[in-house]
């Protein structure tokens, strides 16, 4: 695309009222620009080549002069002494790695357009992959202090980095909102418009629901709680206060939640009061986020240490318990096993191998015991013991979830290095247990089929 901006920028040229327009991004992410200017016939014909390089360089590029489509060995004597310039190029957001392409627009009005595009357009989760900025260039000259690219997604340089909040990464309902709600995103060049939109895609963030039709903003399942869009007093100092607390919401994953629910209590008594929602109040709400949170963080704590040593116990019986029990099943086997063999040989010793009806007490017996034995633990489930240490392990684990919360890795190492291995040596204990009483019925069945 750069023989284009080179022929635009060409200042051998007189481009006589340039124009731009960009069209809306398509679901693939492509959007078309289109250039519009005027060129005598001199400079038209002297540039033929350098505007059939822009035709070669540039991919899905449509070029008209005078409303006919340019081609390679155009009429040039159809030419007017002023003629019509169209160029229209399609350009992808993303590359082939899902990061972004640079994007050059003739002004800043052209970027603006393009900026409400991209608001409506992406998606959290169509980003996960970028790590910088995309770079945006002007074909007009651009004074500094016209644009502020620092706080958003954009900048005029190359590979300046760029990171997405986790609490958005992590968690698949915010990842598939706009982009728009990610704070810094969209550069303060704005008008009104888009400054409320993102405020109220920042308040859409804030909320437990939003209903777009009503522009109302509901703050509880109850719905007791709620206010409307026409409450709100939108300002950049409000954008601002409002891209701060967001960042510090979501600024990791693992305490989004509970910064998020303390700020919907505390916004909900605001809205109670019937105050209007402005920058002021948002600060002072910030302020008393950031003084709550740290309170429920020290409670949190004290509560985490005494369920830390309460869960280790848990565990620890449940282990032991575990033990027992594999002791037990293993036992049991091994007198049935010897049970049975003394059965056989004390039987054959003292009666020998003669057939008989005398002969048969002894096996029918011994195999009327072992099928009722499997009936009871047809009954209750040969890996009946199993499971309930799994529900057990589940039931602890959903009364301390604040353990989850703090230290995820100090439950799940307990229960992967402790607890897990003993339940599969139980689990394989019951196998073993379930083969040898049908192994001892089917030698009953040999021995009664023998005599």
């Amino acid at each position: 695309m750069e023989s284009l901006y080179i022929f635009l920028k060409n200042e051998n040229l007189i481009l006589k009222d340039i124009k731009s327009n960009i069209a809306e991004i398509s679901s693939n992410f492509d959007f078309k620009q289109t250039f519009e200017f005027s060129l005598s016939k001199n400079d038209l014909i002297q540039n033929l080549t350098l505007i059939k390089n822009i035709f070669k360089l540039n991919n899905c590029i449509n070029i008209y002069v005078n409303d006919f489509e340019y081609y390679d060995g155009f009429n040039t004597e159809s030419l007017e002494e002023l003629n019509n310039i169209s160029i229209i190029i399609k350009i992808d957001i993303f590359d082939e790695n899902k990061n972004f392409n640079s994007v050059t627009f003739l002004n800043i009005l052209d970027f603006k357009d393009f900026l409400k595009y991209f608001a409506n357009t992406i998606n959290i989760n169509n980003c996960t992959n970028i790590r910088h900025k995309m770079k945006i260039s002007f074909i007009e000259t651009v004074e500094i202090h016209d644009i502020n690219l620092s706080d958003s997604i954009f900048d005029l340089k190359n590979d300046t980095e760029f990171e997405i909040l986790d609490g958005f990464i992590l968690d698949n309902y915010y990842s598939h909102k706009k982009i728009i709600s990610l704070p810094y995103v969209i550069p303060k060049v704005c008008d009104d418009y888009m400054i409320e939109l993102i405020i109220q895609s920042y308040f859409e963030l804030l909320v437990t629901h939003y209903i777009s039709n009503e522009n109302l903003f509901i703050l509880n399942s109850t719905k007791s709680s709620s206010f409307e869009l026409k409450d709100i007093n939108f300002s950049e100092l409000l954008l601002d206060e409002l891209a701060e607390l967001i960042t510090f919401i979501f600024e990791e994953k693992k305490h989004s939640y509970d910064k998020l629910e303390i700020f919907k209590n505390l916004l909900s008594r605001e809205i109670f009061a019937k105050k209007k929602i402005d920058n002021e109040l948002i600060n002072n709400l910030f302020n008393e986020l950031k003084e709550h949170y740290s309170i429920f963080i020290n409670d949190s704590v004290m509560t985490f240490i005494k369920d830390k040593q309460k869960i280790t116990d848990d565990y620890l019986k449940i282990a032991q318990s575990i033990s027992k029990n594999i002791k037990v099943i293993s036992d049991d086997v091994q007198k049935q096993c010897l049970t049975v063999i003394g059965i056989i040989l004390s039987t054959f010793f003292i009666k020998g191998l003669d057939k008989g009806i005398n002969n048969l007490i002894i096996p029918v017996c011994g195999l009327i015991y072992v099928i009722f034995i499997l009936w009871i633990n047809f009954k209750k489930g040969w890996n009946s013991d199993s499971k309930f240490y799994e529900k057990e392990i589940q039931f602890i684990n959903d009364r301390y979830k604040e353990i989850y919360r703090l230290n995820s890795e100090y439950v799940k190492n307990i229960e992967e290095e402790y607890i897990q291995p003993k339940i599969n040596h139980l689990k394989s204990m019951e196998i073993i247990s379930e083969n040898i009483y049908f192994a001892i019925a089917f030698l009953f069945i040999l021995w009664i089929s023998y005599i």
